[in-house]
């Protein structure tokens, strides 16, 4: 957002409907506490809503409610709205506020066709309100190709859609990348891993989706010696640890859930980066941080996302979920050959400057100008909320 708000065409109003993330605060489904380490309303100007769900942390439709959206469209003279999803009760009153407004409204959700969810049971249903959904919406901001697909099927014409990649900053994370790569013994000490081990990582919360203990299995099963760096808590972190120490796994280090300030020292020890899950997934960005340090990626084929990041054999493999022997094979294939890892290194580094926020502004720049033009609304600076 801090990129969007420094452009020189835009004048950014953000709105929240909710605090998580800025204060310690437990979250349903992440069996602990989530609070960023880094300063998140800096840059821009931006607004908490009242949100009067008797919910507020089910993560249910009903558990974001915030009527006030409505007055801030109708008074703001806005030149587009920005959404970034549809599950709660608030998107849907934004979309209905916009549109009586005569406000663009320009999307950029974390999609992808899957089966019904929770607030979805029926899958008439589900098609009935998302095909609305989408046409309604003035510009689709794909955020990788499973979102283009996403758009194509419920109705959205190809010169609607707009490429807006997925992205973390990667200059922060090329940047801490380069300050540590004479470090990486000095770190190895530092977490108590084996000096002259290759260190496999994982990066995410402990829960069923994100089948940490597939991982397990296949490093049981790899030939090459390495660690095994499993960074993350949750619900799943007492199984995973006690069925370590019950089948007596060496190697494997637990140091529990790391921030941004503190992720880049691991990711800097590590050879190979792994993530395991099921569905559920859409786009995760420890992929894109993990590539910013030249890791190879090993994805299963869940990952919506996981075909943009993985030129298979270039710089990483996707294998098929759930499949714990070719997980091992693939790990194998790449710690046992140094050159391998070497070029896949390379190329995972050329392969994620795709996928930066600059691209991503640019999306949003081109789609108000063509809507602009469309609208009548040609001032020099626009307004986006």
């Amino acid at each position: 957002m801090r990129e969007l708000a420094n452009h020189e065409r835009i004048e950014l109003s953000v709105f929240f409907m909710t605090d998580t993330g800025l204060h310690e605060k437990y979250v349903k489904g992440y069996g602990e506490t989530i609070k960023w380490d880094i300063p998140l309303l800096e840059g821009y100007g931006s607004r908490f809503l009242r949100n009067v769900s008797p919910t507020p942390n089910n993560n249910s439709f009903w558990s974001k409610i915030n009527p006030g959206i409505i007055s801030e469209l109708r008074r703001g003279r806005f030149d587009a709205l920005v959404l970034h999803g549809y599950s709660s009760l608030t998107e849907w009153l934004a979309l209905l506020a916009a549109k009586l407004s005569h406000i663009p409204v320009f999307f950029r959700g974390e999609v992808v066709r899957r089966a019904p969810g929770k607030w979805f049971p029926p899958k008439w249903l589900k098609e009935i309100l998302l095909k609305s959904w989408c046409k309604r919406i003035d510009a689709a901001l794909t955020i990788n190709s499973a979102a283009k697909d996403f758009y194509r099927y419920y109705g959205v014409p190809s010169e609607r859609m707009f490429w807006a990649p997925y992205a973390v900053d990667n200059d922060f994370w090329k940047s801490k990348a380069a300050e540590l790569a004479g470090q990486k013994a000095d770190w190895k000490k530092e977490f108590g891993l084996e000096p002259d081990l290759p260190v496999i990582i994982f990066v995410a919360h402990m829960r069923e989706n994100k089948r940490p203990l597939d991982l397990i299995a296949a490093f049981e099963k790899i030939k090459t010696p390495a660690s095994l760096l499993m960074i993350g808590a949750g619900p799943l972190y007492r199984e995973v640890a006690d069925y370590c120490l019950q089948r007596g796994i060496k190697r494997v280090h637990l140091p529990g859930a790391k921030n941004q300030t503190e992720l880049p020292a691991y990711y800097a020890v590590s050879d190979v980066f792994v993530l395991p899950s099921g569905p559920g997934e859409v786009s995760p960005l420890v992929v894109n941080e993990a590539m910013c340090f030249g890791l190879p990626i090993i994805l299963s084929d869940a990952i919506p996302s996981a075909t943009d990041f993985v030129s298979f054999g270039q710089n990483g493999y996707i294998y098929k979920m759930g499949q714990v022997d070719e997980l091992a094979a693939r790990i194998d294939a790449i710690l046992a050959d140094s050159e391998t890892a070497r070029l896949m290194r390379e190329e995972s580094r050329k392969k994620i400057d795709e996928w930066h926020y600059e691209v991503s502004v640019g999306a949003i720049v081109q789609s108000l100008e063509s809507v602009a033009g469309a609208t009548d609304r040609t001032s020099t600076t626009m307004r986006c909320g």
